[in-house]
């Protein structure tokens, strides 16, 4: 079953379940989206019941924000306490400190960030909310003149981003600080099956314009990329799910590879894949429905896939909306003039802009010798396509 909620609701998400017969718990929250296709519902009476006596049952999440329904409904299971170790970035350094001993990380209540005591850091850091969301006051700093200036800005960000995701998605009484791990960033859609194994669904390369970019504007995969990675990223999944016990668990992690090779993890999103149902792009990209293959136990076999897809690259790009511009000074968004800058778009999705900060998400291919495309939109200014009152 699935806990539906907002921000998005894909309509390649509402097919899928309607599908293959996936129930959404029928919650208020389910009732105010409003979605096109309503989906088979189960009670949240019937849902709690099932999910509570049989562990085999498996759980999706599409939002970060349906983990307050698990944390009221179910709090007689362990999910909360294993999502409270996830969504915690304190408590997922804490789970992972004996594989890496070495990696500097601090927990500091938001109203001392500004009177810490940086003279021993080694720098550059990330500091960010313990628990967050969606690159949310996140933000690299590259030495201690910088610390002031940093710790200002986030307390204004966060005024803004408490008005729109509960305690349990953006925490920001507590920051965490950690070392800056250099090196090529990936997210990855995995599950844990009914016997504790990893298993991936994707691979997604972050791309940033450099290293004081911490946005999330463009993420590309293609099915040979995940092949390469696929036994040293599932060697770390092996670790953090031994680590956790976790089984019939679905997973969004990342994480940096450095150039030594090393595979760091940089957080763990728990019970949901990609957010904005981002994890779509499996079907565009390698025609894996990530959903099915969650709900069936289904591994894919990545060998075959990447010898059929090569090379292509799919990515998809999010359309941010700039925060120095007030949401009722905007008359509109020129979407055709985005998808007029790439050679193959597949999808446009459109969301609600004044709502959230984001104006849509497209997906697109591209071929490896062709990305100057997608280098251009990662450094675009989205202040060009936007149409003022």
């Amino acid at each position: 079953m699935i806990l539906l909620d907002r921000p998005y609701v894909s309509s390649f998400l509402l097919q899928s379940l309607q599908q293959h017969h996936i129930a959404a718990i029928d919650t208020p929250e389910l009732q105010q989206l409003q979605l096109p296709q309503q989906p088979d519902t189960i009670s949240t009476a019937e849902a709690s019941k099932l999910l509570s006596s049989d562990p085999s049952t498996r759980l999706l999440c599409n939002s970060e924000n349906s983990i307050g329904w698990i944390s009221d409904h179910l709090s007689n299971t362990p999910l909360p306490e294993k999502i409270r170790l996830f969504k915690d970035k304190c408590a997922f350094r804490d789970l992972l400190k004996d594989a890496f001993p070495d990696f500097f990380y601090a927990e500091i209540p938001a109203e001392q960030l500004a009177q810490t005591d940086t003279s021993a850091w080694s720098w550059p850091v990330i500091v960010k909310p313990a628990v967050g969301f969606f690159s949310m006051a996140v933000h690299r700093v590259e030495n201690a003149e910088q610390w002031p200036a940093i710790v200002e800005k986030i307390h204004r960000e966060i005024d803004v981003f408490r008005t729109e995701y509960p305690q349990q998605v953006l925490d920001a009484s507590r920051f965490i600080v950690e070392h800056c791990i250099e090196g090529e960033e990936y997210a990855i859609d995995a599950y844990y099956n009914d016997v504790g194994e990893p298993v991936i669904l994707n691979v997604l390369h972050h791309r940033f314009t450099g290293g004081n970019d911490v946005s999330d504007r463009v993420y590309t995969t293609s099915a040979e990329m995940v092949f390469q990675l696929h036994d040293s990223l599932n060697e770390l999944l092996s670790v953090i799910g031994k680590t956790a016990d976790l089984v019939n668990f679905p997973v969004h992690l990342e994480v940096r590879i450095t150039a030594e090779g090393q595979v760091v993890p940089i957080e763990l999103n728990p019970m949901r894949f990609a957010g904005w149902c981002t994890t779509d792009i499996a079907y565009h990209a390698h025609g894996i429905n990530p959903y099915f293959y969650y709900f069936d136990n289904q591994k894919p076999d990545w060998e075959q896939i990447a010898a059929l897809s090569g090379d292509r690259l799919t990515s998809f790009v999010i359309l941010d909306r700039p925060a120095d511009v007030p949401v009722e000074k905007i008359k509109g968004f020129d979407y055709v003039a985005i998808l007029e800058e790439l050679e193959q778009p597949v999808e446009l999705r459109k969301v609600n802009y004044r709502n959230y900060p984001v104006f849509g998400i497209v997906f697109a291919h591209t071929l490896p010798d062709e990305q100057e495309e997608l280098d251009h939109l990662l450094r675009a200014d989205m202040h060009d396509f936007i149409e003022l009152v």
